[in-house]
């Protein structure tokens, strides 16, 4: 697996961007959550937290399907004309995946670099693709030996157990390459939320996609639990926006664990 490091602009000018910070933190802002909805809804005689007003419930399903909406959106401009026999995920062992496209007298070609591929790409012959490594998977139809339709990218996280937990779980694999620096490394980003109350890594995640990290800071940078900048992107390296746990969606995010502030109050 060749590892990818990208030169990326230190930021897109887009307002709000906004910080998602690391599961010590992610466990305060779910109990904020939680002390909001009690003090929206109220008590009853009892003492027991009385329902939310069918307005708020309205408006939160409301917000809940243009999440779904937008992340499935997102997740067709990723796949783009290509179907893949498996969806993007994490896996263990390894792993078989057909390709296919609809696009009439098309051939496919691949590659599993990370590189959009070319004519002279891996041309697809009709037997699934073998993956036991962490494996971005590309593909492009192609007609004539000329490019016909969007590309089509799957994203493989190899694993070698199941882990889970009551909170959600964000996946990144940078291919083997590591710890990254200052220039922004390839990184396989998925987010698998709690269904029944339990995430796993086995299961399918909410969304996955391409994406670029870096460090950030200056002397927090050197901090042993680093904070880092992460992006998402389609196929063509631009931004691409997603909703993570219940936030609007947006491409640019701050991965930040509080290591200083033992109190995990500064910065709430």
């Amino acid at each position: 697996m060749t590892r990818g490091l990208r030169t990326r602009r230190l930021g897109t000018g887009r307002p709000g961007r906004r910080g998602l910070t690391a599961r010590t933190r992610g466990v305060t802002a779910v109990g904020v959550t939680a002390v909001l909805i009690m003090l929206l809804g109220g008590t009853n005689a009892q003492g027991d937290p009385s329902p939310r007003p069918a307005a708020a419930g309205t408006a939160a399903s409301a917000a809940e399907a243009g999440a779904a909406a937008e992340t499935a959106a997102a997740r067709a401009e990723l796949t783009g004309d290509i179907t893949f026999s498996e969806p993007s995920g994490t896996f263990q062992g390894q792993l078989s995946v057909s390709l296919g496209t609809e696009i009439a007298g098309a051939e496919i070609r691949y590659r599993t670099d990370g590189q959009l591929p070319t004519a002279d790409s891996e041309l697809y012959q009709g037997s699934p693709v073998q993956l036991n490594a962490t494996t971005q998977l590309r593909a492009q139809a192609f007609v004539g030996g000329t490019a016909t339709g969007d590309p089509g990218t799957a994203l493989y996280v190899a694993r070698s157990d199941d882990a889970s937990s009551d909170l959600p779980l964000l996946v990144m694999d940078a291919y083997g390459a590591g710890k990254p620096d200052r220039e922004y490394f390839d990184v396989a980003t998925m987010l698998i939320e709690p269904r029944a109350g339990n995430a796993s890594l086995s299961t399918d995640p909410t969304w996955a996609t391409r994406a670029g990290f870096r460090l950030r800071g200056q002397s927090s940078s050197m901090f042993e639990k680093a904070p880092y900048r992460l992006e998402l992107w389609d196929n063509e390296d631009d931004d691409e926006d997603y909703p993570v746990l219940g936030m609007p969606a947006e491409s640019d995010w701050v991965l930040r664990g509080p290591f200083s502030d033992k109190t995990l109050v500064h910065g709430a």
